[in-house]
This record gives C-alpha cells, sequence and structure tokens, in this order.
C-alpha cells in the first residue's frame, strides 16, 4: 500500500495521507485519503493484467469525458504506467454501482432513474444515452443492466432533447420553395 500511496501522491502533486481501503475489488484497489489541501481523495488503482489494462482505460477515459459535467466523480490525475487513478470524493453514501450490484432491485431503480432525470439537464443527452446503451464500462458488471430500465433510464435525456429541439426551432421561418414539375 506504501508504494501505491506514494506513486498517487507523485501523480496528484501533493502528499496522501492516512489511506482508509474501500474495498474495491478483485480488478481494483480503492483507498480514500487525506490531502492537506483538497480534504480528502479516492486512488483507485488496476493491476498490472490485461483486464487491469483495460478497466483503467475505460474509467481514466470516462472520467475525463465527465468530470466537467459534474455527473460523478472529477479526475484529479493519472499515473498511465502505475495504472491509478486519483479522483474526487463523493462521500460515503452508497454509490449506484452499490446498489445496483448489492442494494434491492427497488432502491438501484430508484438511484437510476434519479440519476437520469437529474443528470438529463446537465450534459449532453447524447452521452446519456451512449452510457445507459453500454453502462459502467469500466465494470464487469458492464451489460447487466435490465434493457427495460435503461429505457426508462433514457427517457429524461430523449424528453430533455425534444424540449431543447422544440425549444430551438420554436421561431424558424419556413421559406417559400419553389415547386419544381418533377415533385408536382
Amino acid at each position: 500500500m506504501d508504494a501505491l500511496l506514494a506513486a498517487a501522491a507523485a501523480a496528484f502533486g501533493s502528499p496522501l495521507t492516512d489511506p482508509i481501503d474501500l474495498g474495491g475489488s478483485t480488478y481494483s484497489t480503492v483507498l480514500r485519503c487525506r490531502n492537506p489541501v483538497r480534504g480528502t481523495v479516492i486512488v483507485k488503482s488496476y493491476p498490472q493484467t490485461a483486464d487491469g489494462a483495460q478497466g483503467f482505460a475505460a474509467e481514466a477515459a470516462g472520467l475525463a469525458l465527465t468530470s466537467d459535467a459534474n455527473v460523478g466523480p472529477g479526475l484529479l490525475a493519472v499515473d498511465q504506467a502505475a495504472r491509478l487513478i486519483v479522483m474526487t470524493d463523493l462521500g460515503d453514501s452508497p454509490s449506484l454501482a452499490d446498489l445496483l450490484l448489492g442494494g434491492s432491485a427497488a432502491q438501484a431503480e430508484d438511484a437510476l432513474l434519479s440519476w437520469a432525470f437529474e443528470s438529463a439537464e446537465f450534459h449532453s443527452v447524447f452521452l446519456d444515452a451512449a452510457y445507459l446503451r453500454m453502462p459502467f464500462t469500466s465494470c464487469w458488471c458492464v451489460f447487466r443492466l435490465p434493457a427495460e430500465l435503461a429505457a426508462a433510464a433514457e427517457l429524461p435525456s430523449i424528453c430533455a432533447l425534444m424540449g431543447d429541439l422544440i425549444a430551438a426551432t420554436r421561431d424558424w421561418q419556413v421559406p417559400d420553395l419553389p415547386v419544381y414539375p418533377a415533385f408536382r
């Protein structure tokens, strides 16, 4: 754990102390660490295996893509050689993944639909739709979301998109177009 903490601190560019193992899985190690400036941050590392490389790449890319949208943890640092990521700490509440994998079906469905509804207004509805078509790309459970639940979760994004399209076209003027003989 000392080597991981040192590598994470080097990538982050600031000291990290007091690591708490948050469990992770056989696919990753997850630590909550203290930083004198930011409070707590999360360090996630992946094994030096093909699966570890794939999980690291998917997580780093996903966080890089969504960090500015404020729909999940913010990406703070990456060390590709060590396969580790430092991200913001969202607190102790169960994650959506925790609920989907271990909570009751009703809690998981409520959490997913709530996330979909809340995030539909704040960033790309196309990103939401793509994510819901292949959720949790960095997780071994990537294709375990039931199709009917994914469809229900896509609905807020579709509605947001429809509202944006209606608003964008409200003032359109359709010009008088010539009618060509071939189209009569």
